[in-house]
């Protein structure tokens, strides 16, 4: 495929974007002209070197997001009461860091704290009401 010349690469996404541009319409993240498509290239090429590979990427957690790291943590500790309200939250910055940068990872461990935080923090909630009105002995 033919190359535009009114085209460059985000130096953050790695999307096809205009040369005019000074924000990327991806990853919405302003471009420092300073930036050079070979350094990006020599990083890219040194994450390949230091194992960042698809296997060692399901093990490890790289190129997620903290947010999202945090939600899925949160999510487990959801079990413990307030600790879902938390997991919830950050559940919610977490996929909203996936949506500002397509290419971090860590979806599934938004949406997992999201859940577990949002079953366990109704499950709690309906626990105190219950105990409130005498319902639960």
């Amino acid at each position: 495929m033919p190359r535009d010349p009114e085209t460059k690469r985000c130096p953050f996404c790695r999307e096809r974007i205009s040369t005019k541009a000074i924000k990327c319409r991806y990853c919405r993240r302003f471009l420092d002209e300073e930036e050079d498509e070979d350094e990006r290239d020599d990083y890219d090429d040194d994450r390949e070197e230091r194992g960042f590979d698809p296997a060692v990427r399901w093990l490890i957690p790289v190129d997620r997001s903290v947010w999202s790291l945090a939600a899925g943590y949160l999510g487990l500790l959801s079990i413990l009461p307030f600790v879902g309200v938390f997991a919830v939250l950050t559940g919610v910055f977490g996929l909203r860091a996936s949506k500002r940068n397509p290419k971090l990872g860590g979806r599934g461990r938004a949406i997992f704290g999201i859940v577990m935080g949002t079953l366990f923090t109704l499950g709690y909630l309906s626990l105190v009401v219950l105990l409130a009105f005498g319902k639960l002995k």
